[in-house]
C-alpha cells in the first residue's frame, strides 16, 4: 500500500471513529420502559458500517480509537468506556468478518443478523459482570440499583434481580437497538460505502481496473492482470484488477479467495486419458468448486483431436463424486460449466456419478457420449440420489440457450467444438433422443429451460438429474467481487478477451461489465471480428502481431499492444 493509500485509510478511520464518538456522547436519552441508566446511543452505528466498508481491522482501529477518545470524558471511573469498548469489538468483528467474504446483499443481511446476536449475547455478559457490580459498588449498593429498576420491573427484589432484570431490561433493551442500528445500516450501507469507496485523496493518476476475460488458449486472466498492473505507465495510471471468468476457463482463479483449500487429483480428459485436475474447498461453508474447463475442457486439446461425437464429461463427474467422497459433510457444489469440448447431455459425468443407462435389451451401457445416446432406452438413478440426494447444485454459465433446436447446444457450439454441418442433425437426433427418454423418467420436460444448453447439454442434465440452480457466471462472479459498488469508483475499466465478437455481450464477461455502466469502458483483445464498435478496442492481431506471433508470445504482444495504446 503507498503513502497516499495509508493516509487515505487513516482518514477514513479517523472519520468514521469521530462520528462513532459523537453519537456515543449525543443523541443520549433513556426510555420510559427500561432502568433509566440504560440510555439510547447510537455510537456502534459508525462501528458496524466503517467494519463493512474497511474491514475487520478497520472496524476494530474505529472501536479502539472512540475507546480512548472517550477516556478523558469519563464518569465511571472507565468501566463504562471498557464495557463499551468490549460490547463494540464483539458487534464489529464478527459482522465484518462475515461481510468480507460475503460482500453481497444476502451476506450483508447474515452479517447484520450476527450483530445483533453478537450484541444481545455480550451485553448479558458484561452488564452480569461489569456494569451491575460496578453501579452497586459506585450508588450505594444493590438496593439503589434495584430501586432505580423496580420503578419499570415489577417485582424485582434481591432474590430474583439478575434473573428480572436480564429477562425485563438488559435483553430487550439491547435487541431493540441493536435491531434498529442493523436495520438503519442496512438501509445506508450502500449510499455510505459508494461515498468511502471513492479515494479522498486525490492523485492525478487514472484510477483503472483492469477486469479480463482469459485470452483462451494463451493467457489467463490472473496472467493478463498481472502482465497489466507491471506495464501501464504507473506516473499515469492507477491501477487494480480483478481476477474474472464467465463460468469458463479460469473460473477457479477468479473464485480462490472464497476457499481454504485447493487438491489436485488424478481424473480424465474429455476422451478419458488420465490426467490432473483441481477443486477448491470451503470447509467453513461445506462448499466445493469445480470448473469444467479445468478437466474435460477444450483448451487442453489440439486442433486435430476435436470429436464431439466421442468427447465425454466423464471426467468432470469423476472428480465431483471422488470430492463428495473425500468431503462427506459438503452442503453444496458450484460448477463453472463453459468451455467444453463434448456435447453429451452431461451423459458422461451422470455415469461417473453413478447414473446406469440401458438399451432396449437392458444391457449397460458405458463410456458414454453423444454417439452413444441414441442407444439409452431406461436410466437407474438410485445410486445418484444415495450420493448427491442432500447437496445443493449451482451452476454457472455463460450462455442462455435452450438444450434442443437452432439456438440449442448442437447447432450453436457443436461446430466450435469440431463438427461439421453434415454432422449437426445427427448430433441434435442423438440429443433429442435423449431428452425424451428423460422426460419419460422424470415426468417434465426441460429442454426448453434457458441454460440447458450449456456446455454441450451439461446444463441441462444438471437440471434434470440433480435439480440444479443455473445462473449467469458473470453476474455472480460479478457480486461475489462488490462489482456494483465499486465500478464508478474508477475512471477507466479495462476489460476484453481473446476473440471478440458479437457473441461477446451476450452472457459473456463483457455483457456483465456493461451492465454496470462504466464511467469509460476500453477493450484490449487478442483478436477482433467487429465490423464495429461504441467501445474503444485495442487488438492485438493486427495492430502490434501478426496471428502466429500472439500466438507464439502472448504474454509479450499483449506487453507491446498496452505500452503502444496505454502511453
Amino acid at each position: 500500500m503507498n503513502n497516499r493509500k495509508v493516509y487515505d485509510y487513516i482518514t477514513k478511520v479517523a472519520i468514521f471513529s469521530a462520528l462513532s464518538f459523537i453519537l456515543y456522547m449525543f443523541p443520549k436519552f433513556p426510555l420510559p420502559i427500561f432502568p433509566s441508566f440504560l440510555e439510547i446511543q447510537f455510537s456502534n452505528l459508525p462501528a458496524i458500517l466503517g467494519g463493512f466498508v474497511l474491514g475487520p481491522v478497520g472496524g476494530t482501529i474505529i472501536v479502539l480509537a472512540r475507546f480512548i477518545i472517550k477516556l478523558p470524558f469519563s464518569s465511571t471511573m472507565y468501566v463504562g468506556e471498557v464495557a463499551d469498548l468490549l460490547l463494540g469489538l464483539a458487534v464489529v468483528l464478527p459482522s465484518s468478518f462475515i461481510y468480507k467474504y460475503n460482500r453481497n446483499k444476502k451476506g450483508g443481511i447474515i452479517a447484520l443478523i450476527i450483530a445483533v446476536e453478537s450484541w444481545v449475547i455480550s451485553s448479558i455478559f458484561i452488564n452480569q459482570y461489569i456494569n451491575i457490580p460496578f453501579y452497586a459498588k459506585m450508588f450505594g449498593g444493590m438496593e439503589s440499583v434495584i430501586n432505580a429498576c423496580s420503578v419499570v420491573i415489577k417485582g424485582i427484589n434481591a432474590d430474583n434481580f439478575m434473573k428480572y432484570y436480564l429477562l425485563y431490561a438488559c435483553i430487550p433493551f439491547n435487541l431493540l437497538l441493536s435491531i434498529i442500528v442493523a436495520a438503519v445500516t442496512f438501509l445506508v450501507y450502500k449510499r455510505i460505502s459508494i461515498i468511502f469507496k471513492n479515494d479522498f485523496i486525490k492523485n492525478n493518476k487514472i484510477k483503472t481496473l483492469v477486469i479480463c476475460d482469459s485470452f483462451k488458449g494463451t493467457l489467463s486472466s490472473k496472467e493478463i492482470s498481472y502482465i497489466f498492473k507491471f506495464t501501464l505507465n504507473r506516473n499515469k495510471y492507477d491501477v487494480d484488477s480483478i481476477i474474472i471468468s464467465d463460468g469458463g476457463e479460469g473460473f477457479l482463479d477468479a473464485i480462490e479467495n472464497l476457499s481454504d483449500e485447493e487438491k489436485v487429483v488424478e481424473s480424465f480428459d474429455a476422451f478419458r486419458r488420465s490426467k490432473e485436475a483441481s477443486y477448491l474447498v470451503n470447509t467453513k461453508t461445506k462448499t466445493l468448486f469445480f470448473e469444467l474447463a479445468e478437466v474435460v475442457g477444450i483448451k487442453d486439446l489440439e486442433p486435430d483431436e476435436l470429436n464431439v461425437y466421442q468427447a465425454s464429461t466423464y471426467g468432470l463427474g469423476h472428480l465431483i463424486k471422488s470430492a463428495v467422497l473425500e468431503y462427506p459433510e459438503v452442503e453444496e457444489v458450484i460448477i463453472g460449466i463453459g468451455g467444453s469440448a463434448s456435447n453429451d447431455g452431461a451423459s458422461g459425468m451422470l455415469e461417473a456419478m453413478g447414473v446406469k443407462f440401458f438399451d432396449s435389451n437392458n444391457n449397460l451401457i458405458t463410456n458414454l457420449c453423444n454417439e452413444k445416446l441414441s442407444k439409452i432406452e431406461s436410466i437407474d438413478v438410485k445410486e445418484l440420489k444415495e450420493t448427491f440426494g442432500h447437496i445443493k447444485f449451482t451452476i454457472l454459465t455463460d450462455v442462455s440457450n435452450p438444450l434442443l433446436g437452432e439456438n440449442g447446444a448442437t447447432y450453436v457450439y457443436s461446430p466450435q467444438k469440431g463438427a461439421k454441418d453434415i454432422d449437426l442433425p445427427i448430433l441434435e437426433n442423438n440429443l433429442k433422443h435423449f431428452s425424451n427418454v428423460c422426460t419419460n423418467v422424470f415426468q417434465k420436460d426441460d429442454t426448453q429451460i434457458p441454460g440447458t444448453g450449456a456446455a454441450g447439454g451439461v446444463g441441462y442434465g444438471m437440471v434434470v438429474f440433480l435439480d440444479a440452480t443455473l445462473k449467469s457466471g458473470i453476474d455472480t462472479l460479478l457480486e461475489i467481487n462488490d462489482f456494483d459498488n465499486i465500478v464508478h469508483n474508477y475512471d477507466l475499466i479495462i476489460s476484453g478477451e481473446g476473440c471478440i465478437d458479437e457473441q461477446s455481450f451476450q452472457g459473456k464477461v463483457l455483457s456483465g461489465i456493461i451492465k454496470h455502466n462504466p464511467k469509460r469502458l476500453e477493450l484490449v483483445v487478442g483478436f477482433s471480428k467487429l465490423k464495429e464498435s461504441e467501445y474503444v478496442v485495442h487488438s492485438v492481431v493486427g495492430e502490434v502481431a501478426t496471428m502466429e506471433e500472439s500466438l507464439s508470445h502472448p504474454a509479450g504482444c499483449l506487453r507491446k499492444l498496452i505500452k503502444k495504446k496505454f502511453k
